[in-house]
Protein backbone atom coordinates (compact mmCIF):
# COMPACT_ATOMS: atom_id res chain seq x y z
CA UNK A 1 0.00 0.00 0.00
CA UNK A 2 1.49 3.54 -1.07
CA UNK A 3 0.61 5.85 1.84
CA UNK A 4 -0.07 9.22 0.01
CA UNK A 5 2.06 12.23 2.61
CA UNK A 6 0.24 15.13 3.04
CA UNK A 7 3.25 17.18 1.49
CA UNK A 8 1.50 16.12 -1.74
CA UNK A 9 -1.99 16.46 -0.85
CA UNK A 10 -1.32 20.31 0.34
CA UNK A 11 0.95 20.70 -2.75
CA UNK A 12 -1.67 19.46 -5.51
CA UNK A 13 -4.81 21.30 -3.69
CA UNK A 14 -3.01 24.67 -3.81
CA UNK A 15 -1.75 24.11 -7.74
CA UNK A 16 -5.43 23.23 -8.39
CA UNK A 17 -7.03 26.18 -6.60
CA UNK A 18 -4.67 28.47 -8.80
CA UNK A 19 -5.55 26.94 -12.10
CA UNK A 20 -7.30 29.56 -14.27
CA UNK A 21 -11.02 28.62 -16.20
CA UNK A 22 -9.09 27.50 -19.71
CA UNK A 23 -6.44 25.23 -16.91
CA UNK A 24 -9.74 24.31 -15.43
CA UNK A 25 -11.40 23.16 -18.19
CA UNK A 26 -8.78 21.64 -19.94
CA UNK A 27 -7.89 19.49 -17.25
CA UNK A 28 -11.52 18.08 -16.54
CA UNK A 29 -11.27 16.98 -20.27
CA UNK A 30 -8.38 14.88 -19.47
CA UNK A 31 -9.94 13.44 -16.56
CA UNK A 32 -13.28 12.80 -18.26
CA UNK A 33 -10.55 10.38 -20.70
CA UNK A 34 -9.13 9.11 -17.62
CA UNK A 35 -11.59 8.18 -14.93
CA UNK A 36 -14.71 8.26 -17.00
CA UNK A 37 -16.52 6.00 -14.74
CA UNK A 38 -15.95 7.92 -11.56
CA UNK A 39 -16.89 11.07 -12.88
CA UNK A 40 -20.10 9.00 -13.57
CA UNK A 41 -20.66 7.60 -10.50
CA UNK A 42 -20.40 10.86 -8.99
CA UNK A 43 -22.38 12.79 -10.81
CA UNK A 44 -25.23 9.52 -10.91
CA UNK A 45 -25.28 9.13 -7.30
CA UNK A 46 -25.68 13.09 -6.13
CA UNK A 47 -28.30 13.47 -8.49
CA UNK A 48 -30.66 15.38 -7.01
CA UNK A 49 -28.83 16.70 -4.19
CA UNK A 50 -28.06 20.30 -5.49
CA UNK A 51 -25.84 22.01 -7.88
CA UNK A 52 -23.86 23.05 -5.39
CA UNK A 53 -23.38 19.61 -4.16
CA UNK A 54 -22.66 18.60 -7.13
CA UNK A 55 -20.24 21.49 -8.27
CA UNK A 56 -18.24 21.01 -4.71
CA UNK A 57 -17.86 17.22 -4.98
CA UNK A 58 -16.57 17.23 -8.79
CA UNK A 59 -14.34 19.70 -7.98
CA UNK A 60 -13.16 17.78 -4.60
CA UNK A 61 -13.04 14.45 -6.90
CA UNK A 62 -10.77 16.14 -9.61
CA UNK A 63 -8.13 17.55 -6.42
CA UNK A 64 -8.60 13.96 -5.35
CA UNK A 65 -7.44 12.08 -8.78
CA UNK A 66 -5.08 14.59 -9.10
CA UNK A 67 -3.12 13.58 -5.57
CA UNK A 68 -3.51 10.17 -6.96
CA UNK A 69 -2.08 10.74 -9.99
CA UNK A 70 1.01 12.31 -8.56
CA UNK A 71 1.49 10.16 -5.69
CA UNK A 72 1.49 7.15 -8.22
CA UNK A 73 3.80 9.52 -10.76
CA UNK A 74 0.89 8.54 -13.65
CA UNK A 75 0.67 4.92 -13.13
CA UNK A 76 -2.69 4.33 -11.77
CA UNK A 77 -5.01 2.15 -13.92
CA UNK A 78 -9.15 3.44 -14.97
CA UNK A 79 -11.61 2.33 -12.18
CA UNK A 80 -14.00 0.15 -13.24
CA UNK A 81 -18.04 0.71 -12.70
CA UNK A 82 -17.81 -2.68 -10.89
CA UNK A 83 -15.24 -1.64 -8.69
CA UNK A 84 -16.60 1.03 -8.07
CA UNK A 85 -20.03 -0.25 -6.97
CA UNK A 86 -17.79 -3.13 -4.86
CA UNK A 87 -16.19 -0.29 -2.42
CA UNK A 88 -19.86 1.74 -2.73
CA UNK A 89 -21.30 -1.21 -0.73
CA UNK A 90 -18.80 -1.61 1.50
CA UNK A 91 -19.21 2.43 2.36
CA UNK A 92 -22.77 2.39 2.06
CA UNK A 93 -22.25 1.13 6.58
CA UNK A 94 -20.91 4.54 7.49
CA UNK A 95 -24.13 6.64 6.41
CA UNK A 96 -24.51 8.90 9.10
CA UNK A 97 -25.31 12.58 9.24
CA UNK A 98 -22.09 14.71 10.29
CA UNK A 99 -22.23 17.77 12.34
CA UNK A 100 -21.19 21.23 10.29
CA UNK A 101 -17.60 21.08 11.83
CA UNK A 102 -14.53 18.76 10.97
CA UNK A 103 -13.66 18.35 14.17
CA UNK A 104 -17.26 16.85 14.80
CA UNK A 105 -17.39 14.95 11.27
CA UNK A 106 -13.96 13.35 12.69
CA UNK A 107 -16.14 12.02 15.91
CA UNK A 108 -18.90 10.87 13.96
CA UNK A 109 -17.43 8.58 10.86
CA UNK A 110 -14.55 7.59 13.31
CA UNK A 111 -10.92 8.21 13.64
CA UNK A 112 -8.59 8.68 10.32
CA UNK A 113 -6.60 5.56 11.39
CA UNK A 114 -10.00 3.28 9.80
CA UNK A 115 -9.03 4.94 6.67
CA UNK A 116 -6.33 3.46 4.06
CA UNK A 117 -5.26 7.23 3.47
CA UNK A 118 -5.55 9.58 5.92
CA UNK A 119 -4.32 12.65 4.35
CA UNK A 120 -6.24 12.93 1.40
CA UNK A 121 -9.38 11.56 3.09
CA UNK A 122 -8.75 14.99 5.50
CA UNK A 123 -8.43 16.90 2.69
CA UNK A 124 -11.87 16.09 1.77
CA UNK A 125 -13.17 16.70 5.13
CA UNK A 126 -12.00 20.00 5.21
CA UNK A 127 -13.02 21.13 1.87
CA UNK A 128 -16.34 19.80 2.28
CA UNK A 129 -17.25 21.64 5.72
CA UNK A 130 -15.25 24.75 4.71
CA UNK A 131 -12.08 24.29 7.15
CA UNK A 132 -10.12 25.49 3.97
CA UNK A 133 -10.96 29.34 4.81
CA UNK A 134 -13.89 29.05 2.05
CA UNK A 135 -17.30 28.52 3.26
CA UNK A 136 -19.29 26.03 2.04
CA UNK A 137 -23.14 25.82 2.12
CA UNK A 138 -24.36 22.38 2.30
CA UNK A 139 -26.78 21.11 4.46
CA UNK A 140 -25.84 17.97 6.72
CA UNK A 141 -27.48 15.40 4.63
CA UNK A 142 -25.53 17.25 1.23
CA UNK A 143 -22.13 17.30 3.69
CA UNK A 144 -22.76 13.13 4.49
CA UNK A 145 -24.10 11.92 1.17
CA UNK A 146 -20.65 14.18 -1.15
CA UNK A 147 -18.16 12.31 1.96
CA UNK A 148 -19.10 9.02 1.15
CA UNK A 149 -19.13 9.07 -2.23
CA UNK A 150 -15.71 11.12 -2.36
CA UNK A 151 -14.76 8.00 -0.11
CA UNK A 152 -15.86 5.84 -2.23
CA UNK A 153 -13.98 7.69 -4.77
CA UNK A 154 -10.52 7.54 -2.40
CA UNK A 155 -11.05 3.92 -1.50
CA UNK A 156 -11.04 2.69 -5.67
CA UNK A 157 -8.48 4.95 -6.28
CA UNK A 158 -6.48 3.47 -3.67
CA UNK A 159 -7.38 -0.08 -4.53
CA UNK A 160 -6.28 0.91 -8.62
CA UNK A 161 -2.62 2.12 -6.65
CA UNK A 162 -1.98 -1.25 -5.49
CA UNK A 163 -3.22 -3.47 -8.23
Amino acid sequence: MLLIENEIVESVWQQVAAYDAEQASRSMDELRGSQAELIEYVLVTLDGMGEETLEIAIYIMYVVCSIFERASNGKFKQVTNDEILSVHQSNQQLRLTPKPSARAFHEKYGTLEQVRQPYVTTYVIDALVGEDGDPVELTQDQTGSAYLILRTVIDALDMALDE
